[in-house]
């Protein structure tokens, strides 16, 4: 099953990783540590992110889904 996930590491990542992580974006949080957000197609794609993360030896501070596989900034037809 699909969903908007975000994953925060400590430390600095170039938003040039984006695309070795699945083509997540790639942001920062006020305390200067990466923020990777987007759609994770499902469980085995979230764990092989997670998997790149520890053969990297990046410190995970936290996993969240924060949304289902729709995206929150999409207008919807008929709806304002």
């Amino acid at each position: 099953m699909s969903g908007r996930y975000q994953i925060v590491i400590k430390g600095y990542l170039d938003r040039n990783w984006s695309d070795w992580f699945d083509g997540l974006r790639v942001s920062y949080d006020e305390q200067d540590n990466t923020v990777l957000s987007g759609l994770i197609s499902d469980q085995p794609a979230l764990y092989g992110i997670l998997d790149r993360l520890r053969d990297m030896n990046l410190t995970l501070i936290t996993v969240m889904r924060i949304g289902p596989d729709t995206d929150p900034f999409e207008i919807k037809e008929g709806k304002t």
